[in-house]
């Protein structure tokens, strides 16, 4: 970024042509805007001399879980069906929200740890096998900082025992909804190992047992906060206008500025806070 004491006067950028000269561009204006993400907008910004104290930090993930329930009698044709077109928020009040999501052929068969002949028979019951998924609204946070490549930063994320005690009640709620529908067996997927349930007895005595978050197959969505708005520095990174504290003419306007998890998809939020932003901006430069 161009910068002029506590001003951002614009960017420069380099690159090189399919024949390897070199190139470099200058683009001065007066208001920049980052719109790079949870993951890149902080890494960026830190590059360019922005030193705040909560920049790349309170990063939250909505975690997310996923149990499947095998039903012998019925052929659920998962390539001829939405695989995302049904939800219960009955609990979402609470932190949790599920949502179907039925993968291809290929990933049903990746995500098993089953080996030999346990590994063909739940392959060969993919027409047969339920998905269903939760998220959670987490308290857990994370951090964001540049990697040893610039292109990938690195990222460090904890689970704490609140989200790990949250996520196993969204095991719990799931599995008790397959069996409820008649479900044969449940089948709670983890890194190391498959657990198979038949009743709600042995669902409750699995997750009785110490259990850790690499007891389960985990995936995480929605990345924000990482630039997360605040009333001042201490507690974020910009401020009501999207503005980065202490340095004018900058911007950032994407999920990163969203402060905190909001337990569903977060796309149209930060459209309408980007909107806000934009609008605020314009009438300012106006």
């Amino acid at each position: 970024m161009i910068k002029q004491g506590q001003r951002i006067e614009g960017v420069k950028a380099e690159g090189r042509t399919s024949d390897g000269k070199v190139r470099r561009l200058t683009v001065r204006a007066r208001a920049t805007i980052v719109s790079m993400g949870s993951f890149l907008s902080p890494v960026f910004l830190m590059r360019n001399g922005i030193k705040l104290p909560q920049l790349g930090r309170q990063l939250s993930i909505h975690p997310c879980g996923v149990a499947l329930g095998y039903f012998p009698n019925r052929t659920f044709d998962h390539a001829r069906r939405i695989p995302q077109g049904f939800g219960v928020a009955d609990l979402a009040r609470e932190g949790l929200m599920f949502e179907g999501g039925t993968i291809p052929l290929l990933a049903h068969g990746m995500m098993s740890s089953l080996a030999g002949s346990a590994y063909t028979r739940f392959v060969e019951n993919y027409p047969h096998t339920a998905y269903f998924g939760f998220m959670i609204r987490d308290t857990s946070r994370g951090r964001v900082r540049p990697g040893p490549h610039p292109d990938f930063p690195l990222i460090t994320y904890w689970m704490n025992n609140t989200d790990l005690s949250l996520f196993k009640r969204g095991i719990r709620e799931l599995s008790r909804m397959y069996l409820a529908a008649g479900a044969e067996e449940v089948m709670i997927p983890g890194l190391r190992h498959m657990a198979v349930a038949r009743n709600e007895n042995e669902v409750d005595k699995y997750l009785a047992k110490a259990r850790s978050p690499r007891d389960f197959t985990i995936s995480a969505y929605h990345p924000l906060g990482t630039c997360q708005m605040g009333v001042n520095e201490k507690f974020g990174v910009t401020d009501a206008s999207l503005q980065v504290f202490g340095t004018e003419g900058l911007y950032v306007m994407d999920g990163s500025s969203v402060p905190g998890p909001l337990g569903v998809n977060p796309q149209v939020t930060i459209m309408a806070l980007a909107t806000r932003g934009a609008r605020q901006l314009g009438k300012k430069l106006a």
